[in-house]
């Protein structure tokens, strides 16, 4: 498909998100299916796992697997409750971990024990809670 500038269309006339990655850092496509509330199934490699929970937010095969994730697909084609509790929890997840306001709370609290080392006089709220 290329180059995509019409990705929320896409997702929005999707059942589910297929990622069949080898290798794989973070994969944003998987956040941004969760946030428009589609089940994913994935390959566990990388950092997918810490994006998608095998079984809550979707389902997680391993790589090269053909098999394994033609059975995903036709599980997760065959059961509507699947899809609609996974693509749920997913959006909860995306919501609470990845949205632009906990990426801003997360970059300023960076920031802020940064400064905290070079400028001792600073204060800074050292709660850890305020910086989850």
């Amino acid at each position: 498909m290329g180059v995509r500038n019409d990705l929320p269309e896409i997702l929005s006339a999707s059942d589910s998100v297929l990622i069949p990655s080898r290798n794989e850092g973070l994969p944003r496509v998987a956040i941004e299916a969760m946030a428009a509330g589609k089940p994913i199934i994935a390959t566990e490699v990388g950092g997918t796992p810490e994006a998608i929970i095998d079984g809550v937010t979707g389902i997680l095969v391993m790589p090269n697997d053909i098999n394994q994730m033609g059975n995903a697909i036709s599980h997760l084609i065959e059961n509507v409750k699947l899809q609609k509790r996974l693509g749920a929890a997913g959006r909860k997840r995306a919501i609470q971990h990845y949205s632009i306001e906990k990426y801003i709370s997360r970059l300023d609290c960076l920031y802020r024990r940064l400064s905290a080392n070079f400028e001792p006089e600073l204060t800074v709220n050292t709660n850890e809670d305020a910086c989850t």
